[in-house]
């Protein structure tokens, strides 16, 4: 069963043998947000890429991001079959938006990683807001209703105070390595002392490194793989293809 927010809260406060961190005047879950968010840096996860629907609708200056998108990496035609897509620059786009020559069936889409955020929608003790892209030209009226798809880079969803429930955006497999990094921080923070985690986080990194490393992250079509012999021959890993 993954754990939820509120499991590391109590893993945290048992490095502690207290109820918060107030040294440092701040709470248990920020410093569960803070371990999140340098467990994503930590390395190059393959599960941080992610797949998703953006819609376009005529008018609108800008994209809806999925809430976790730090980077886009690449964007296509989805179900809008005869609409072009462009990632370019901030720059970029504002230099279209003052030319309206460009074909209104072209879109380019730029997206900040540091404005991707619109404070707009920001809820009273949300720690961040709708995330955002510009796009240019402003899609007219002509341009086929329906979704972009989007392949992108996933951070770590930052966790409210008011929903403790919430399973963090990690796989199961890596539940371990948080609670560690998270306890040697406040631990580190606290008694400005080096933690047992420290080495646990090390060791469980490179676990962690070797068994993603052995996954497959593009694939073709799979033949002679472990469910079939070939000559007498068995091989050891499904992702191992003869041709």
């Amino acid at each position: 069963m993954a754990r939820t927010a509120d499991s590391y809260i109590k893993l945290i406060e048992h490095a502690l043998g207290s109820a918060s961190p107030d040294a440092l005047a701040m709470t248990s879950l920020d410093v569960l947000n803070d371990a999140g968010r340098y467990l994503f840096d930590l390395y190059d996860w393959p599960w941080k890429r992610q797949t998703a629907d953006v819609t376009v609708d005529a008018g609108e200056t800008e994209l809806i991001l999925p809430d976790d998108c730090a980077e886009i990496i690449k964007i296509v035609e989805g179900n809008t079959s005869s609409l072009k897509v462009y990632i370019t620059t901030v720059q970029e786009i504002l230099n279209i938006r003052a030319n309206q020559s460009y074909d209104a069936l072209t879109l380019y889409v730029a997206f900040n990683i540091d404005q991707g955020r619109s404070s707009d929608d920001k809820a009273p003790g949300s720690r961040s807001g709708r995330k955002r892209a510009l796009v240019a030209p402003t899609p007219a009226v002509g341009v086929p209703a329906g979704s972009l798809t989007m392949e992108y880079v996933r951070e770590w969803t930052e966790i409210e105070e008011n929903d403790l429930t919430v399973v963090p955006n990690i796989p199961i497999r890596c539940e371990r390595l948080l609670a560690n990094i998270a306890r040697a921080f406040v631990i580190h923070w606290e008694d400005q002392t080096r933690a047992y985690e420290d080495d646990l986080v090390i060791t469980e990194l490179e676990v962690l490194k070797k068994a993603y490393g052995r996954q497959q992250r593009e694939a073709g079509p799979m033949r002679n793989t472990i469910r079939k012999k070939l000559g007498g021959a068995r091989y050891p890993h499904s992702f191992i293809t003869h041709t």
